[in-house]
């Protein structure tokens, strides 16, 4: 049973956890990649949902939704980091490499505090043909660009430019990774990549347009084959997590109708620069959607140019 002092600190570190990811929340507003969008899962409080729409390169089409698992003690202590950081270059690589693979709870008690030690990133229903993506689990590496995770200089926004970049940036990141942790992700993946490019970015488009077309689905039925019990025993709960992801439904006239009011309120002035925002948010995400080569045909009922800007009453200056 746990002593009082214990009990007192959990709570303390639950409540700092709480605070740093709901300002690590509202900071994605100004710095959320792209093409990709994020929500807080309604099952669990260490989950995140999200989803990158990608409209360039080899997975040009693409639509992979994903999630963010935080670890319960996230974001790491700076001493802990600072002490660990002392290790040296070879513990380091053999305990990163054994973390990707393991749960949180052995995965904290490495002595190094990598980035797998704090947040996992697990891409669900249609998984991507990557070579730094695991074809079984999902999970993303995420290693390369962050060996030790520093606590309050590392965020959660830097984490989703890394996960965006190995898509746009594929030859760059692969180069920049070892084999240690080549092997550990999608040995297969990254052999192909190096040896039969061709056929690599053949199986890379039929990931992307399998994700396009399992867009109105949902994960229940996913690639992964990973026992989920241990990370069920981080979130909580007793339904997996994994389950849940940002789901799509076809267009109608009660989204038309939605739209047609959000547009209406932001463009007349609405609740001031709040309304302004989500007229934004929902310009920049129909921009996406009608630029994206698989989701184009998707025909939105904008109101003409000449009724945009309403009329304005002229004042004396």
């Amino acid at each position: 049973m746990p002593s009082p002092i214990e009990r007192t600190t959990t709570r303390f570190q639950s409540s700092i956890r709480r605070h740093v990811l709901r300002m690590e929340y509202e900071a994605l507003a100004d710095h959320c990649p792209s093409g990709m969008y994020i929500l807080p899962s309604s099952k669990s409080s260490l989950v995140w949902l999200g989803v990158l729409f990608l409209r360039q390169g080899v997975y040009a089409g693409g639509v992979f939704k994903f999630q963010l698992h935080f670890s319960a003690d996230y974001p790491g202590s700076v001493l802990s980091t600072s002490s660990s950081s002392a290790s040296s270059s070879s513990a380091l690589a053999s305990s990163s490499s054994s973390s990707s693979a393991s749960s949180f709870s052995s995965s904290s008690a490495s002595s190094s505090s990598s980035a797998s030690t704090r947040l996992r990133v697990f891409f669900c229903a249609t998984l991507p043909y990557h070579p730094l993506i695991s074809p079984t689990t999902g999970e993303v590496l995420l290693e390369p660009r962050f060996p030790i995770w520093r606590p309050y200089q590392d965020y959660v926004w830097h984490v989703l430019v890394w996960i965006k970049r190995i898509f746009y940036q594929l030859e760059e990141c692969v180069a920049c990774t070892d084999q240690v942790h080549l092997q550990s992700a999608n040995p297969k993946a990254a052999h192909l990549y190096k040896e039969n490019r061709e056929q690599f970015v053949e199986n890379a488009h039929v990931s992307a347009v399998e994700s396009a077309s399992e867009l109105f689905g949902s994960p229940h039925d996913d690639h992964r084959t990973e026992d989920t019990s241990a990370d069920q025993k981080v979130s909580g709960r007793d339904s997996d997590p994994r389950q849940e992801s940002i789901e799509f439904e076809e267009w109608s006239q009660v989204h038309q109708a939605e739209l047609d009011r959000v547009l209406q309120e932001g463009l007349s002035g609405g609740s001031g620069g709040v309304m302004r925002g989500r007229l934004r948010g929902v310009m920049s995400w129909l921009t996406g959607i009608a630029q994206h080569p698989v989701l184009a045909p998707v025909k939105l009922l904008l109101p003409p140019a000449h009724e945009q800007q309403p009329q304005q009453q002229s004042s004396a200056v």
